[in-house]
């Protein structure tokens, strides 16, 4: 009997990303992380919502701004629409600077821009040539973070995003083990692409492409984008929205994303920050720390918090997420991190939790600026945390979890 079955290239498996594109079409954004618990006159938080964008309509489906409103119905109604006013235009700016797919009118040199003019000189707004610099810095420190694994995460999230991840996963997919790494290393290799600062004065950069680097993105099908901000595209939209809130006189609230990041403005002092752990296969409330005014959180996890589950799946027992692909398919050593930062740095905060949760072990101290770490790792029940820095005094702990 002839054999009818279809052979699927190794360099063809995207077929799968219908289906990753219809998830992250419909999935609803979670903010389970962030400010819990909030007391006193809590009855006065609200969230904002952003204005209506044509152009961008997702940009504020991952960041939501919580703001404390007193007084007559009246004037509350005019403040939230005041406050929505100032947020919107902020984030929406920073969204569409920071945009590495679709070019704007009006925002000539965001970062799409940028990838469609490799190897041309390209002058950035001020304000996205600063962002870019300081990732580029954090880049080259070489700690597991990089601008330049685009396609890395276009490839993992079209499988952790599919329907079929489980199938697709590297640990079980030989051919997908063998393309992820392709990938990552192709990215890896500043051969094959990096940022030039050719005039930092006037903002002016080169991202220099070999051509053997945009024919191995076509024949693994790709896109033709060699650059972003990935993981931490959410915290400069943050720290950007939040600086403009303060500039407005819109101190009375906390900003938070679905990815995880908290800015608690200066005149927020109610709630508490949270941490999650996994326990018997399902996230637990472990320990809380009172909010900071002026502070900033950042806490990732290697499993679902919340009804949200998009992008998280289970193999063989090992945990998988969004923000850290895994081309070889094992596991990792840190199943969920907390970070907190007094000082409202959640650039610095977003980026010490990544470089924790990306490490092999749990790190014997908390990184230089950060006043409180916490996490878990994927040895024990979940219950014992690994725990840094000056604020393990403000910590309260649920009943049952410890510090090991």
């Amino acid at each position: 009997m002839k054999d009818e079955s279809i052979e699927v290239s190794k360099k063809n498996l995207p077929l799968r990303i219908t289906l990753f594109a219809l998830a992250v079409v419909v999935a609803v954004a979670s903010f389970t992380y962030g400010v819990k618990k909030l007391s006193g006159n809590a009855e006065g938080y609200a969230a904002v919502g952003a204005r209506a964008d044509g152009d961008a309509p997702m940009y504020a489906a991952h960041v939501r701004l919580t703001y404390s409103f007193t007084g007559g119905s009246r004037g509350i109604r005019v403040m939230k629409n005041e406050i929505s006013d100032a947020y919107s235009d902020a984030l929406g700016r920073l969204y569409k600077l920071t945009d590495a797919e679709t070019k704007y009118s009006g925002y000539e040199g965001n970062l799409a821009d940028l990838n469609k003019r490799p190897n041309q000189e390209v002058t950035l707004p001020e304000e996205l040539f600063e962002i870019l610099s300081d990732a580029l810095e954090r880049t080259e420190r070489g700690e597991g973070y990089s601008i330049y694994d685009a396609p890395l995460y276009a490839e993992w999230e079209s499988i952790a995003y599919s329907s079929e991840a489980a199938e697709f996963d590297p640990l079980r997919n030989a051919d997908a083990a063998e393309r992820l790494c392709a990938i990552a290393d192709a990215c890896a290799d500043r051969e094959n692409c990096a940022l030039e600062i050719v005039d930092a004065e006037n903002c002016v950069v080169r991202l220099n492409v070999a051509q053997s680097y945009l024919d191995f993105l076509k024949e693994y099908e790709l896109p033709r984008i060699v650059l972003d901000l990935n993981v931490m595209r959410e915290d400069y939209l943050l720290r950007g929205t939040a600086a403009a809130l303060e500039q407005h006189g819109y101190v009375d609230g906390f900003l938070n994303s679905t990815g995880g990041l908290t800015v608690s403005l200066s005149g927020q002092v109610e709630g508490e920050y949270v941490i999650y752990s996994y326990v018997n296969s399902s996230a637990r409330l472990a320990a809380s720390v009172p909010v900071v005014s002026s502070a900033a959180t950042a806490v990732f996890t290697a499993f679902p918090v919340g009804d949200e589950t998009t992008g998280f799946y289970c193999v063989d027992n090992i945990l998988r997420c969004p923000v850290r692909p895994a081309p070889t398919g094992d596991d990792d050593a840190i199943r969920s991190v907390f970070v907190l930062h007094r000082d409202g740095d959640v650039v610095a905060a977003c980026y010490d939790a990544l470089v924790c949760f990306l490490a092999d072990a749990a790190p014997a101290s908390a990184p230089s600026g950060a006043d409180l770490l916490l996490g878990t790792t994927t040895e024990g029940d979940g219950k014992t945390l690994f725990a840094a820095g000056g604020d393990l005094a403000s910590l309260t702990l649920e009943p049952d979890f410890t510090i090991g």
